[in-house]
């Protein structure tokens, strides 16, 4: 493997760099979920996750180069490469010990690619889930990152994952869409490589209103697989994930920890 860390050797930190949570002790069997977000966000988009899985389930949320707290690096350009600098530090902190990744939208993708990597490598995931994306074989990119200002937060606006106080902060939006437009040149720079298949069990998540997957397509997930592909809709929209939290999580939690017994009841989630 290839890349600035894929050794766990980051220029800033070391692997754990890469990671909001530190390193702990796990019990044997305990299972290592690392989260990669979408497309402007951080490890903030997962900080009720970790409280609300079962305590089997180590949840390590990701954080991109070019955000907090890695704003004095610059976003990664290329998918594939982003993926290769990630894998090695996934591989170390997961171990000996099961893992799992979750990617929702961009982040699907990096999963994906991460997953390929490592499989090559003898340490497959036990499950890939992801959300919100087509298939990458299927995947067509559009040209969002060449629009203007006001056109990126048109459509940031129309996709409703972005909170209605940063919209209306010019401060903020002005941190922010540098940061977007890179990771929508990331994606849409992504070209999709024929590959040996996943070992992996897959589980794909979709929004029946996403106006950017088509749930129809979400099942062509499973031909990048020798594993079950497992196809779950809910309503919603691109971030319909996040409006369904409990119910999205029952699913995750019962595609890693399929005989966990200690699940916790849960509330709806804002």
């Amino acid at each position: 493997m290839n890349g600035p860390e894929a050794d766990g050797s980051a220029v800033a930190g070391g692997s754990a760099w890469w990671f909001a949570t530190p390193s702990g002790d796990r019990a044997a069997g305990d299972v290592t979920l690392f989260c990669l977000p979408h497309a402007g966000a951080g490890p903030v988009a997962f900080r009720e996750w970790g409280a609300l899985l079962g305590p089997r389930i180590d949840v390590v949320p990701v954080q991109y180069p070019g955000r907090p707290p890695r704003l004095a690096e610059p976003p990664e350009t290329s998918l594939k490469r982003l993926a290769q600098r990630l894998a090695g530090p996934v591989a170390e902190r997961a171990g000996q010990g099961p893992y799992a990744l979750f990617g929702h939208s961009m982040g699907a993708l990096v999963a994906y690619e991460v997953a390929c990597l490592l499989t090559r490598l003898g340490h497959p995931p036990l499950r890939l889930l992801v959300s919100g994306q087509t298939a990458p074989h299927l995947y067509r990119p559009t040209r969002v990152h060449e629009l203007s200002d006001a056109g990126l937060v048109d459509h940031i606006t129309r996709l409703q994952g972005t909170p209605e106080d940063v919209l209306a902060n010019p401060s903020l939006l002005e941190m922010l869409l540098p940061v977007l437009r890179a990771d929508f040149a990331l994606c849409e720079t992504y070209a999709y490589e024929e590959t040996s298949p996943l070992t992996a069990d897959v589980t794909v998540l979709g929004g029946t209103d996403d106006p950017g997957v088509e749930p129809g397509l979400l099942d062509r997930w499973g031909e990048l697989t020798d594993g079950a592909c497992d196809v779950r809709t809910v309503p919603g929209g691109h971030f319909a994930l996040f409006d369904q939290l409990p119910v999205v999580l029952d699913l995750i939690e019962s595609g890693v920890r399929p005989t966990a017994a200690d699940r916790p009841e849960r509330g709806r989630v804002r």
